[in-house]
């Protein structure tokens, strides 16, 4: 197993038990004590755990976001499947906002060889990716950039998001609840997440089923904002219900 498969599963086991014990996480990945004690060190650093003695308990909370390598290893099948429906519903000659995250880069990966439509992206990954080839045109909005994440943020970027209008928002969030709506760990990104659902005549909410019912630091929009949810949710047959039942529109993947 990768350390960064590891460490999400040792995360999934704090968030699920609230404490584990590094001789219980060694036998389970059979692995020596010290390589658990040092995954729980880098999960401490990244705001995951709370490291304690002979193991660990819950350190999430809603303002800490998950490291890039981490999210990128988490749930890739899903992310794919997803991706590709996501992709299949953009149609010729659109306007494309596609936001940040692993779960946008997948998408964006899917759309690389649509030299048919214009992509605005705060992504500075997706936009690479994008432009690596005969592809979409791409405008990247500039602003300041989020080192770990390969991103733009600030108001320089809604400044220049705000001049723009799309047929099509792909978003990724950290969090959406029945209660709370569509919510984001980094205050920056869930204001310029607004910007772009008021600026789009769809918005397609992209992400794997660890985000339904989370809900986490800074508001985005109500779930009436939504018109389509793009997920992996089979198995959670109730809230997908109470969700449709909200008038979301759930493609499951």
């Amino acid at each position: 197993m990768k350390p960064t498969d590891r460490q999400l599963s040792i995360v999934d086991r704090v968030r699920a038990d609230g404490r584990v014990a590094v001789a219980e996480l060694a036998g389970e990945h059979r692995v020596s004590e010290m390589t658990i004690r040092r995954d729980l060190e880098a999960l401490e650093e990244a705001g995951l755990v709370h490291r304690i003695h002979g193991g660990a308990s819950g350190g999430w909370n809603r303002g800490y976001e998950p490291p890039v390598a981490l999210r990128v290893a988490q749930n890739g099948e899903a992310k794919a499947r997803i991706a590709a429906r996501v992709a299949g519903l953009i149609e010729e000659g659109e306007t494309v906002f596609i936001d940040n995250g692993t779960t946008a880069l997948a998408i964006a990966r899917e759309l690389a060889a649509r030299a048919d439509l214009t992509v605005i992206t705060p992504n500075l990954r997706a936009a690479d990716l994008l432009l690596d080839g005969a592809g979409p045109r791409v405008i990247s909005l500039g602003g300041i950039v989020r080192r770990g994440e390969r991103a733009v943020t600030g108001p320089i970027a809604e400044r220049n998001l705000n001049e723009f209008h799309f047929d099509t928002c792909i978003l990724g969030v950290a969090g959406l609840s029945l209660q709370a709506g569509l919510t984001e760990f980094n205050i920056d990104d869930a204001a310029l997440k607004r910007i772009a659902i008021d600026h789009a005549r769809r918005t397609v909410i992209a992400m794997d089923r660890s985000k339904l019912g989370q809900v986490t630091l800074a508001a985005i929009a109500p779930l009436s904002r939504v018109g389509m949810l793009v997920t992996d949710a089979a198995g959670d047959e109730d809230l997908v219900l109470a969700l449709r039942k909200t008038g979301v529109h759930i493609e499951l993947v």
